[in-house]
């Protein structure tokens, strides 16, 4: 990961999640990793506190994420949506990019407590169509 993030963000400092006190952010880049029940078994949260396109970063980190660990990989996509809606996504399957709605999707409607008939309720992200990125 910290490859990936040097990669496309060579000034920052990365600083993870459970480095961090109350008063210090050491980072440019705060990251947090936590598990997920979804097809997305991981969550990478990112909290960018130097200026910087964070949507576009965000695409960058997911795509490569998703040759390197050769798995589908997700981030915000509402500037790639035909709206400007906030379920919009985009999916990435090894480096291919795909508009994805993650509106009433387990990724999404996920929650700490949720009862296990809610999360059967929830479906994977819907793949509305390959996009060019």
């Amino acid at each position: 990961m910290e490859t990936v993030f040097a990669r496309h963000a060579p000034w920052a400092r990365l600083c993870w999640d459970s480095e961090l006190s109350e008063q210090s952010r050491a980072g440019d880049i705060v990251i947090e990793v936590r598990t997920h029940p979804s097809e997305f078994a991981f969550i990478i949260d990112t909290i960018i506190l130097k200026d910087c396109d964070a949507y576009e970063l965000g695409l960058l980190i997911a795509r490569d994420l998703s040759i390197a660990l050769a798995c589908s990989t997700i981030c915000d996509g509402t500037r790639h949506g035909p709206t400007r809606a906030p379920f919009w996504c985009v999916v990435w399957t090894e480096g291919a990019a795909f508009l994805g709605d993650d509106c009433e999707s387990l990724f999404a409607e996920y929650y700490e407590g949720c009862s296990q008939e809610e999360m059967r309720a929830w479906g994977p992200v819907k793949r509305v169509r390959p996009i060019d990125i």
